[in-house]
């Protein structure tokens, strides 16, 4: 909304014209519905202790990726997603102040609450794990 309320267009049309389109990322899209873009990878929650521990239930659709619109709806591949935190920390989308300030991490928590030690900057989070910081 403050997208919208700042640029007099929707969210959708700057989330393509500053993002999507200028780093070529052709398998991200912002769904309008429960529908996952085919093809695509699907979801299995697998529950040892239950009494039918052998077939896993199908969730690739458990929750609604329109729900989360601009909190979070965008669907992807690993090639995407990659090379969008490539240009973003190579401050292609941002400058190096504003990077500066998404890296400057405070204890905090996330949902769900992930391993090691957790800390939460501007939209970048950080685990401390016994094998090294990701």
């Amino acid at each position: 909304m403050i997208v919208e309320a700042a640029t007099g267009s929707s969210y959708e049309q700057e989330l393509r014209s500053r993002v999507l389109e200028p780093l070529e990322l052709q398998a991200t899209i912002l769904p309008g519905d429960a529908e996952m873009p085919n093809p695509h990878a699907e979801g299995y929650y697998y529950t040892p202790e239950s009494e039918d521990a052998g077939e896993p239930d199908n969730v690739t659709t458990a929750v609604d990726p329109a729900g989360a619109w601009a909190s979070g709806a965008l669907v992807s591949t690993p090639g995407d997603v990659s090379r969008f935190f490539g240009a973003l920390l190579g401050r292609e989308l941002v400058g190096e102040d504003t990077i500066e300030q998404m890296k400057e991490t405070v204890a905090g928590e996330g949902s769900p609450s992930g391993p090691g030690t957790k800390r939460a900057g501007l939209g970048i989070f950080s685990y401390e794990l016994p094998c090294g910081e990701v």
